[in-house]
């Protein structure tokens, strides 16, 4: 079983997202730790994975929550208020229906530690199948909702903005169904629902975090101030503003950015950098992904990160992140999101896919290092190159990023002419 940041995702019903792997899953938690606490996203395989996950964490000899249909985040914070000594989430976050997965979370709320890690490898590696006990999980779905909505409106910091305010809330049909709407209409919002249905066989389908054109529509047709929207587990956020701009996590973070500095990644874009330079603001960057940016934010002594995608840590909010508090945070200082803009705009920016036959570490490349360094002097003075090999897939992706689009585009086509030339199949 392969596990990455947060857990395993991949096909529904092949091994290890099946009954047989979620009791894997549920035997090594309940080595881990006491009590566990389970919750899932509304995908029709959801159900049965946490039949197999729960049975197979009691046989052996956890006490076991299962809370139900839950935002990843309303786990994290169910955690952190002492619920469970390790949480288990149900979810394949933004990926459509047909697939499914496990994330794991500490006690704390966050993400495993190093050594946490290593040890539930260990156990799902070394799994000795028990038999399974009669499934007679404990639900709490209702007073788990109600805890978790009290946590994010206590942490919004919301102190009757929304009151009256006209928004469309969008939750692909996932794991923030009900509580997404809930949270803003008990902040005082006149609430329009778009996937809301949490219907698992159209999750991430046409809506979410990941497809806002509906949502943007929607916004547009009400006249509604901003539209809302998360993924499928509902961590990740993305904003409409009531001119139907598409805001992503890199004009969140410029929202909510504030000195001495914020958190970003390698793929966050160069115009954000230089926006917040002009408001004498720093930008720290970090690899990609959210567990990078939390570290940083807590090495460094920062309050925000977050990724393009929508991920929005906060070190004075959750444990993890939450699209429902991400923009809670945001329209605290103000509804009218294009003119809070005016400061930022984003460099255009190029990413091309190579296919590769091996990933060598690219300083060790030297025909591609000084590939990379003419494409730079060839964007000079703001432009910005990135290479990053898919975590997945055989693949380098090849970023060009600047102001001016044309040199951009030129320039990411020479690139990665010349990665195919070396690292392609026929390199």
């Amino acid at each position: 079983m392969k596990f990455g940041t947060d857990g395993v995702r991949g096909p529904a019903g092949v091994f290890p997202i099946d009954e047989r792997g979620a009791a894997r899953m549920g035997r090594a938690a309940a080595q881990l730790a006491g009590r566990v606490v389970v919750a899932r996203d509304s995908r029709v395989t959801g159900p049965a994975l946490m039949v197999a996950l729960v049975d197979a964490a009691r046989a052996a000899g956890a006490h076991v929550q299962d809370l139900g249909v839950l935002p990843t985040p309303g786990v994290s914070a169910l955690l952190a208020e002492g619920w469970g000594d390790l949480g288990v989430m149900l979810t394949a976050s933004h990926n459509g229906p047909s697939d499914n997965g496990m994330k794991v979370l500490a006690a704390s709320g966050g993400k495993l530690s190093d050594g946490e890690q290593a040890r539930l490898e260990q156990l799902l590696i070394a799994d000795a199948p028990q038999e399974n006990v009669t499934h007679v999980a404990e639900s709490r779905s209702i007073a788990a909702e109600r805890a978790y909505i009290k946590a994010v409106v206590r942490v919004s910091g919301l102190r009757g903005q929304l009151v009256g305010a006209s928004l469309v809330v969008d939750a692909a049909n996932g794991a923030a169904s009900h509580t997404l709407p809930t949270i803003f209409e008990a902040l005082g919002a006149e609430v329009t629902r778009l996937g809301c249905d949490a219907d698992g066989e159209r999750i991430n389908t046409g809506c979410g975090a990941l497809n806002p054109e509906a949502l943007a529509a929607r916004v547009l047709e009400l006249g509604a101030a901003v539209g809302v929207a998360v993924d499928g587990d509902g961590d990740r956020c993305t904003l409409v503003s009531a001119a139907g701009h598409v805001l992503n996590g890199d004009a969140q973070l410029y929202l909510l950015a504030e000195a001495p500095a914020v958190v970003g990644t390698v793929m966050t874009n160069a115009g954000l950098e230089a926006a917040l330079s002009d408001r004498g603001i720093g930008l720290v960057r970090t690899p990609v992904g959210d567990r990078h940016v939390e570290a940083a934010l807590h090495r460094e002594g920062l309050r925000v990160g977050a990724e393009p995608s929508g991920h929005v840590c906060l070190s004075d909010g959750l444990p993890t992140a939450d699209g429902a508090l991400t923009a809670l945070r945001v329209l605290r200082e103000g509804l009218d999101l294009d003119a809070r803009l005016q400061g930022f705009s984003p460099f255009p920016s190029t990413l091309i896919n190579v296919r590769v036959a091996d990933k060598p570490d690219i300083e060790s490349v030297s025909a591609l290092v000084t590939a990379r360094e003419a494409a730079v002097l060839a964007l000079a003075p703001h432009g910005r190159i990135v290479f990053r090999y898919s975590g997945t897939e055989p693949v380098l992706r090849v970023m060009a990023e600047g102001p001016d689009a044309v040199v951009v585009e030129e320039v990411a086509r020479r690139l990665a002419e010349r990665v195919e030339a070396v690292l392609g199949a026929g390199g």
